[in-house]
């Protein structure tokens, strides 16, 4: 019965060990002819400037799983190698230390009492049985190793994907004041690039047994201190964020900046920066840095905004008597924020060399 056993045990282990082999071989076909499927695809989404998520995930699959598969099949082999040792051992009722002693020299013999000691057991005495079952674990938590190393290699290939072709996106369209956005987006992209990072290092340990509690709790404490000390920089760049979104200037609009106190910047945007906002004051003719976090606390002042405006306004006026249809003033105000400043400069330089200027409207 217990040859019987072992024999089955056997012939398990070696369909496994077929199906592996097998795996690895097909999987490595098939990965390539995804890939060459996933390239035809992408490119024809960028013909149409369109983002394809399922080929883009797939080809950011591509480079993990064509050498991670060869490694996962390998380690997994290597467990059912020494799952099938222990299952023998055990099943014949051999002693596997002095099968072995008997056969191995002093350096074999020490390596295996560090096993035996790793695993558990006592230095002085050789647990054969004991080492394989240690060994048998670490190979299937190395497997393990190999999916979570895989899938945050693909996860952090999809997303820069995605942000470059966003980024990408931003530069090329027709709003040239989209261009500051790109910045911000690789920034975040390295912000998540480094948690899925740390967060597939959690698991991993976690996988292997480290308890991760306290490890967890001093990254805690690190990230508190880390943001107290670069508490201005991030406060910057929300600003920043809220400045693209919100959109009160653009670059090229001549504003004024009101603090609370009553102190005035006024010139034209040159820059809107992650972290701050560049001013040309050519009264004085001074590069004005200012805070993107500060100018929270402005009153802007916008003339270029209410140039646009009173144009979009005539030109509704005008057309109103031809049946054009009335917009309405918040269809008025979207528009005005989506026209470039640009098309202003040129009337704007006339009405200053002229020594007119426009009143300063206040930022809808």
């Amino acid at each position: 019965m217990k040859l019987a056993g072992v024999s089955a045990a056997a012939w398990h282990a070696a369909r496994l060990l077929a199906f592996l082999a097998f795996a690895a071989a097909a999987g490595t076909l098939l990965l390539r002819v995804l890939d060459r499927a996933a390239g035809r695809h992408i490119r024809a989404a960028d013909g149409a400037g369109r983002f394809n998520v399922g080929a883009e995930a797939l080809a950011a699959a591509f480079t993990p799983c064509q050498l991670m598969l060869p490694i996962y099949c390998a380690t997994r082999a290597g467990t059912v190698v020494l799952a099938l040792a222990v299952v023998a051992a055990t099943k014949c009722g051999v002693d596997p230390a002095a099968l072995l002693i008997c056969r191995m020299d002093q350096q074999l013999l020490a390596a295996l009492r560090w096993l035996s000691l790793a695993a558990g057991g006592e230095a002085k005495q050789v647990q054969v049985m004991a080492a394989l079952q240690w060994a048998t674990q670490l190979v299937q938590d190395c497997s393990e190793l190999v999916v979570i190393v895989g899938l945050a290699w693909a996860a952090i290939d999809f997303k820069s994907r995605l942000i470059e072709w966003a980024a990408e996106r931003l530069q090329t369209d027709d709003d040239v004041h989209n261009d500051g956005m790109a910045p911000l987006l690789r920034l975040g992209n390295t912000g998540v690039t480094i948690a899925i990072v740390l967060l597939a290092a959690a698991v991993a340990l976690a996988g292997f047994g480290f308890h991760i509690g306290p490890l967890l709790a001093s990254v805690g404490g690190v990230g508190v201190v880390i943001g107290l000390a670069t508490q201005q920089l991030l406060s910057n760049i929300v600003a920043a964020i809220s400045l693209y979104s919100t959109r009160p200037f653009v670059t090229g609009d001549v504003v004024e900046l009101v603090n609370p106190e009553g102190v005035e910047v006024a010139g034209t945007v040159l820059n809107i920066e992650p972290t701050r906002t560049i001013l040309l004051d050519e009264s004085s003719g001074c590069i004005v840095h200012v805070s993107n976090s500060d100018i929270g606390d402005y009153i802007i002042k916008n003339a270029s905004q209410y140039r646009a405006l009173t144009r979009l306004q005539g030109q509704q006026a005008a057309g109103g008597a031809d049946g054009s249809p009335t917009r309405t003033m918040q269809e008025l105000v979207r528009a005005m924020r989506s026209t470039s400043s640009l098309s202003y400069d040129g009337e704007e330089a006339q009405e200053r060399g002229g020594g007119g200027g426009a009143p300063a409207g206040q930022a809808v």
